[in-house]
């Protein structure tokens, strides 16, 4: 049975999220003295697109667009959660001779090749579909 969660705590969460990682870009920007027209032009899109990113709504922070700007400040950009932290947080090991190791471990080690796998098959492709990619960031405006 599931359990609906209140409009409030699912806005709360977004804009918390959302909040963290402004602050995150924010300090990554200054860190390498880049200001919101270095790093629209780094990312090949205009200023008012960067600056959206850090308004209230910040409608464009797509995953795809987070992980662009984390590439660009020099950062790797990761997805976690409570759950997966405490699961990392646990000894992969057993101490005691013949003990098995959770058996969650298993799964969390097939989901981390699942990621491995996930990104090499993405840097292999990445070159031969960027060409067919609609992403805004790779639009250019038409001439009238």
């Amino acid at each position: 049975m599931s359990h609906a969660i209140p409009h409030d705590d699912m806005i709360s969460a977004e804009e918390a999220l959302i909040a963290d990682v402004q602050f995150v870009i924010h300090n990554l920007m200054q860190d390498r003295s880049l200001s919101r027209a270095d790093l629209a032009r780094e990312l090949g899109v205009s200023q008012a697109r960067v600056t959206q990113m850090f308004s209230d709504s910040a409608k464009n922070l797509t995953l795809r667009t987070l992980a662009r700007v984390f590439r660009v400040l020099g950062q790797e950009c990761r997805v976690t959660c409570d759950r997966w932290d405490a699961l990392l947080e646990e000894p992969r090991t057993s101490e005691e001779p013949g003990k098995k190791c959770p058996d969650h471990w298993s799964h969390a080690s097939d989901f981390a090749r699942m990621l491995e796998l996930e990104d090499h098959l993405e840097r292999v492709s990445r070159d031969a579909y960027a060409p067919l990619s609609n992403d805004n960031f790779q639009v250019n405006a038409l001439a009238a």
